[in-house]
């Protein structure tokens, strides 16, 4: 045989065992949670990123390759390469097939097609897409802080002396009000994208490598190069605290990324394990054990199921995570009749269901008649005393003074403030 033919043979047989391994599916070590371990990089996985209807998930490595995933099955879908530097960063747009990729150079690609669309050089180093996908943030080796419109391939704003120093994190907030970037130098810029003003304040003197701020856009949060996350006033810059808990105590903190919602910071650490920290019992809930290596990247998929890292075990690993994601209440039914009897009271009842088991109050709105003749037991907004129940029913109880035509809309809110879709129902007094 040949030395080329042998080459070719093993070759084959190579790529056999790659498609093989390339997926592994298993429980976590750690909390039994179910995961998707994504082989093929060489190297450091260095960052992760979810497209905006979480289809895919991108990779990059210090192998100088960025890989495509399909989430629901774990397959590979395209690997970028010829890149000319340390890939730093990726990131994917909201609302349209779009990645950007970092290497000191920016490389704008189709994840449709997969064809490079756009390509420029100008040391850019860390980026974010706005939620509307139509803006690209990004900061650069010298400080400066650009806004690249997506759909003209235009620069449409550019501050080089935002930061005395590399620019090492940006992120928007989730309504896309405000942009948060911070640099090697500690300082930290929280920009009003509307008026283009900037609060200015000195954040950890040792830089910061990740920043996300909460839904609310009331707080900043960092992770800083010591491995210690701190939570910030972002309408003062004011420290507010820092995250403590024994679960990782003597733990350097890597990387951070917090869900859509919120409730939810994952925590990267040294070590290769990663935590879930809840926001509002503030601890951590659990750990994810499959790492061997320092975890470098963490990102959510937008609706809060999935958890990608990246780590220097050349692994980047799918967690399914949606325990974390809160259930809204459903109304299944009302039970009440179409027509009633003036001046006496009438009985309805309502099903549910509510997979956390927590609602804490219903509330009635009038939307058609005279609100000043209906009576609602036990009242507009009252607590269903159903806490608990994850499917049941409660009954009410409606009586209208006078002859009308009246239609009632009831909502259920559970113990996180999420509602329940409005359920309207019509009936008639005679």
């Amino acid at each position: 045989m040949s030395g080329t033919r042998s080459s070719k043979v093993l070759g084959s047989i190579l790529a056999c065992l790659l498609a093989i391994i390339a997926v592994m599916t298993e429980a976590s070590e750690g909390t039994d949670v179910d995961r998707c371990i994504l082989v093929g990089h060489n190297a450091d996985v260095t960052a992760v990123a979810f497209s905006g209807d979480g289809s895919l998930l991108v990779s990059a490595s210090l192998g100088d390759t960025v890989r495509v995933w399909n989430v629901e099955t774990g397959q590979m879908l395209q690997v970028f390469g010829d890149f000319q530097g340390y890939l730093s960063d990726v990131a994917c747009s909201p609302d349209r097939p779009l990645l950007a990729v970092f290497d000191w150079n920016i490389y704008i690609y189709d994840l449709a097609t997969f064809e490079l669309c756009d390509y420029w050089g100008a040391g850019d180093v860390m980026s974010a897409f706005h939620p509307d996908g139509h803006t690209l943030a990004f900061g650069t080796v010298d400080g400066g802080i650009i806004l690249w419109d997506a759909e003209t391939y235009e620069t449409v704003h550019s501050d080089r002396t935002a930061h005395g120093d590399q620019v090492s994190a940006v992120a928007f907030s989730p309504s896309g009000k405000l942009l948060a970037s911070a640099a090697f130098d500690g300082t930290i810029r929280l920009w009003e994208m509307e008026t283009g003003d900037a609060l200015k304040f000195v954040g950890p003197e040792i830089g910061v490598f990740s920043l996300s701020l909460t839904p609310d856009e009331s707080t900043l949060i960092t992770g800083s190069f010591d491995g210690i996350v701190q939570f910030w006033d972002a309408g003062t810059g004011e420290e507010l605290d820092t995250l403590s808990d024994p679960a990782v105590a003597g733990e350097t903190i890597t990387a951070i990324a917090l869900s859509a919602d919120g409730h939810s910071l994952a925590l990267g650490s040294v070590s290769g394990s990663v935590y879930l920290w809840d926001m509002t019992a503030q601890e951590v809930i659990c750990s994810l054990e499959a790492h061997t290596d320092v975890v470098h990247s963490l990102a959510f998929s937008s609706d809060g199921r999935k958890l990608a890292s990246g780590s220097r075990d050349n692994m980047a690993i799918l967690w399914d995570v949606a325990f974390l994601v809160s259930v809204a209440p459903t109304i299944r039914a009302i039970i009440f009749p179409s027509s009633i009897a003036a001046d006496q009271p009438q009985n309805g009842l309502v099903r549910f269901e509510d997979p956390e088991g927590d609602i804490v109050e219903a509330r009635f709105e009038m939307i058609e008649g005279d609100s000043s003749m209906i009576e609602i037991d036990p009242g507009l907004t009252f607590d269903s005393e159903v806490a608990g129940e994850t499917n049941g029913a409660f009954r009410f109880s409606v009586r209208v003074t006078r002859a009308q035509t009246v239609t009632l809309r009831l909502t259920l809110i559970d113990a996180a403030g999420l509602e329940s879709e409005p359920f309207e129902f019509t009936f008639t007094v005679e």
